[in-house]
């Protein structure tokens, strides 16, 4: 079993260590949403405030290299493909705050190496509580799951994500089909 972080952006980024994400149901919102735009012959288009960028690989569900089915497995489970938003890899994990919602230097991310960026628009259950939006980070074989959308705990108390998180400037391709 690999090790599992899952980070939360609400007071400052927590880090609940070797959590791995199981959930006794399914996802709670995000389904029957509208698909995000897809970008046209390169050009940005706008997913929510940020644009596409266009200079990101798409990922195709039915062409996946080995690396992106990897970060899809470690990131997403059985039945919530379509919550992913967006999915692509970034040529250094230090980029991954330009394409969600983040406040500070996660020391995750504090590297160099290339990093897979999974992005959901819905709800994504773990053992503490459910995660709103989350960023999925592969790095070298390891996923972080960050909650950078805010999240419910289990005995009900939401913890919105932090004033202090800074808007994406860019956004993921959307994931394909």
């Amino acid at each position: 079993m690999r090790p599992t972080r899952i980070l939360l952006g609400s007071v400052g980024v927590v880090t609940l260590a070797a959590c791995s994400v199981a959930s006794s149901g399914g996802p709670s919102a995000g389904a029957g949403t509208e698909p995000p735009s897809q970008a046209v012959a390169g050009t940005p288009v706008a997913t929510g405030d940020a644009p596409v960028d266009a200079r990101l690989e798409s990922i195709s569900l039915t062409h996946l290299s080995a690396e992106a089915k990897e970060a899809l497995t470690l990131c997403v489970r059985a039945g919530e493909t379509d919550l992913v938003s967006g999915m692509a890899q970034l040529a250094s994990a230090r980029e991954v705050p330009r394409y969600a919602w983040f406040f500070g230097k996660p020391p995750e991310l504090e590297t160099d190496a290339p990093a897979w960026v999974v992005q959901f628009d819905g709800d994504v259950g773990t053992r503490s509580g459910t995660l709103h939006d989350p960023t999925c980070v592969v790095i070298d074989g390891v996923r972080t799951l960050f909650g950078t959308g805010g999240a419910t705990r289990l005995d009900g108390r939401i913890e919105p994500r932090s004033e202090l998180a800074k808007a994406p400037e860019l956004a993921l391709p959307p994931l394909m089909p």
